[in-house]
């Protein structure tokens, strides 16, 4: 039934929710919790804290992508996650109250951030595996929106109530919200999140990942098999497809390379005489546009563009290289002797920033689905995976590579012709559909 999709979808969010929260509310609290654990907190080990995502995203994905494969492999998966997320969250609870106590409280921090990102390739990667078991095709674009954007909400809900309880109440009010936000999806998961037990259309995670692979990916498997392709194999079918590999690089490029430009704005923009509270409002409001765009253009992709997400892609991309290119020319570049070529208001400034937001958000959840469509039989939850994969190295290579060759005051210049880049790997990938290779299963739920 419709509502058990929905609770499913409600649950799952709230997962990507708390992992999104739990995984960044260091770092705008940063003065808050060294005075907590005092000078044995230093800059390094808080950046650490936030790092442990990442990290414990590449050691954990394989085990959690073979356990997604197989049948109520989803609702175990998401219900142990938010065990380590509860786990992680009380660990570090106890260990703001053990300060004065015990010299381990630091370290007993670190296993608690590293437990709560043990459950990071499940909200992350998992979306298009929960639209594909319980929702209809057309419905599927709005619920990996929701379910994809959730983990944002969390980071966006850091950005803005962490400085604020830290300001009231210290930094274990913010611990006391995070073991609050991590029992109450504990509870629903492990009490209320259903199984799925039939399967509607052939594009199915747990219909397409059992038995053997066909050739030309076109008969519909059966559900009942009891052993799932191996994770293995079906990395390779995804690799072998080279499409595949060109929506993975944009990805990475469009979404990973976004989060890290928009993140050196506080770098970029007080030479152009914005203050810090200015410089927070234009990263606060494209990180909204980012959520709002991805929803609304999910709901329009469902409703009229089921079948042209290459398209959706190409035209947010366009429209985001556009409002890069702009956005560059309006502030201080050093391939332009840091001059504007456009003197204009902070507002505008904001408006651009937005709208860069708005267009990488809006194009979200399509590159899962179209990756979800073009890899047929691959599981979702491996092609989910690999989306958030790519996202986390576009970031690294932004941060770690591209910034020490051209420098942070250059990364304008350099993300909008990688967007110049990312359009014409789009036009190059070929749009196919599951629905048009495999016939219909029973209807479901």
């Amino acid at each position: 039934m419709r509502h058990r999709g929905d609770l499913t979808l409600s649950i799952f969010s709230l997962l990507a929710m708390v992992n999104g929260y739990s995984w960044l509310m260091f770092d705008p609290s940063v003065a808050a919790v060294k005075r907590l654990f005092g000078h044995d907190m230093t800059e390094s080990s808080i950046e650490l804290l936030s790092s442990w995502q990442p990290i414990v995203f590449l050691i954990t994905v394989l085990p959690w992508a073979k356990l997604l494969t197989r049948q109520d492999g989803l609702r175990k998966a998401v219900c142990i996650a938010c065990s380590f997320e509860l786990a992680g969250a009380v660990l570090k609870l106890i260990a703001s109250f053990s300060v004065s106590v015990s010299p381990l409280s630091i370290a007993l921090l670190h296993i608690g951030q590293i437990m709560s990102a043990v459950s990071g390739p499940v909200a992350i990667g998992a979306p298009p595996l929960v639209s594909a078991l319980w929702f209809e095709p057309e419905e599927r674009n709005r619920s990996t929106a929701i379910a994809v954007l959730s983990n944002n909400v969390g980071n966006g809900i850091a950005y803005l109530a962490v400085p604020l309880l830290c300001a009231g109440l210290g930094f274990q009010s913010v611990l006391f919200v995070e073991v609050s936000l991590a029992c109450l999806s504990f509870a629903l998961s492990w009490f209320y999140l259903p199984t799925p037990v039939h399967r509607g259309f052939a594009r199915v995670s747990e219909s397409t990942a059992y038995g053997s692979a066909v050739e030309g990916r076109s008969e519909a498997m059966d559900t009942d098999a009891p052993e799932p392709l191996g994770v293995f194999i079906q990395l390779k079918m995804l690799f072998s497809e080279p499409s595949a590999v060109l929506l993975l690089v944009v990805y990475a490029w469009t979404s990973g390379g976004a989060v890290a430009w928009t993140s050196m704005f506080d770098q970029v923009l007080p030479a152009n005489g914005y203050d810090d509270i200015l410089v927070g409002q234009i990263s606060l409001w494209s990180t909204v546009a980012y959520v709002v765009g991805g929803l609304v253009s999910a709901q329009v992709t469902d409703r009229f563009f089921p079948q042209r997400m290459k398209a959706v892609i190409a035209v947010h991309t366009v429209a985001n290289t556009v409002f890069c290119v702009i956005f560059a020319l309006c502030v201080q570049e050093p391939i332009l002797g840091n001059r504007r070529v456009f003197e204009v208001d902070a507002l505008v400034v904001l408006f651009l920033a937005s709208a860069c937001g708005w267009c990488s958000g809006g194009a979200a959840a399509a590159f899962y689905e179209l990756l979800a469509e073009i890899t047929f039989p691959v599981s979702e939850a491996i092609s989910g995976n690999l989306m958030s994969m790519a996202e986390n190295a576009g970031s690294l290579v932004m941060y770690q590579v591209i910034v020490r060759v051209f420098g942070v005051p250059a990364m304008n210049a350099v993300y909008a012709i990688g967007l110049i880049l990312a359009v014409i790997c789009i036009m190059l990938v070929d749009e196919r559909y599951a629905a048009d290779e495999a016939e219909p299963l029973s209807p479901l739920r």
